[in-house]
């Protein structure tokens, strides 16, 4: 009797806390990267499609989100170093110490964009290996192009505001031959510039990638949210809620 008392108490000590309550209220960290996330200024500012998509998936878990916009490299930082917890938007490589969800939120696709007279396109790292390529720092592109861009001596990176339009203006300048951005961020940015998304030519993508929910792994609850989270990405109905939220944004 008393070795299955022991026996019972050593599995409850040692399961998983699948069930541990999580907190009422996060603070997560995310970037300007409308229409994923978007900077809260002004009289016409709105909120991104993950921002309202999870907002309302984390409310499903009974639990409300903060989100504070920062600098990428500022945001990643923050969360691994526990000051938030966690990061909206996060592909694997970009953060250390966190744990990810294994349920994607939604894809994205980065592409390289040229000047027009220019005729050159991507077909792997090694076609950039001759170019000067403005890209922004800490931010995750897969693996190849990631150590591409870390052992270039032809890399720029980028970090702080206005990213895009810097790298545009860098590239219409002719200070950098190519940058890569993700598709929907770049034209929603260059026409909010009063730009033309003409006056530059996508000259290849990558394959789209999946986001991921970033969760600071030291709390008693944090493998219970990211496990809980999981299941929510999963279900049909937020499928079906993601959709919704997509076609609002963009009727807008």
């Amino acid at each position: 009797m008393t070795k299955n008392i022991l026996n019972i108490c050593l599995l409850v000590l040692l399961a998983p806390t699948v069930n541990a309550e999580l907190p009422k209220s996060l603070v997560f960290g995310a970037t300007d990267w409308c229409p994923y996330t978007c900077e809260h200024q002004g009289p016409n500012a709105k909120s991104g499609i993950v921002e309202i998509y999870l907002t309302e998936v984390f409310k499903q878990l009974g639990v409300n989100i903060e989100i504070k916009v920062l600098p990428w490299s500022r945001a990643v930082r923050d969360a691994e170093q526990g000051r938030l917890n966690g990061l909206l938007t996060v592909v694997p490589g970009e953060a250390k110490h966190v744990l990810l969800t294994s349920t994607p939120t939604m894809n994205y696709l980065d592409c390289f964009y040229t000047r027009l007279e220019d005729d050159w396109e991507y077909k792997n790292p090694k076609s950039l290996e001759k170019r000067v390529v403005g890209a922004v720092q800490d931010y995750g592109y897969g693996d190849k192009i990631d150590q591409f861009l870390l052992s270039s001596n032809n890399a720029l990176l980028l970090n702080g505001d206005m990213l895009i339009k810097r790298m545009q203006s860098l590239l219409l300048s002719k200070r950098i031959d190519t940058f890569i951005s993700e598709k929907r961020v770049h034209e929603l940015e260059i026409r909010k510039a009063g730009k033309s998304t003409k006056d530059v030519r996508v000259a290849g993508c990558l394959q789209e990638y999946p986001l991921y929910i970033a969760v600071q792994p030291d709390q008693a609850w944090s493998q219970s949210l990211v496990d809980q989270l999981n299941k929510a990405l999963a279900n049909p109905a937020n499928h079906a809620l993601l959709k919704k939220v997509e076609q609002r944004f963009f009727k807008d």
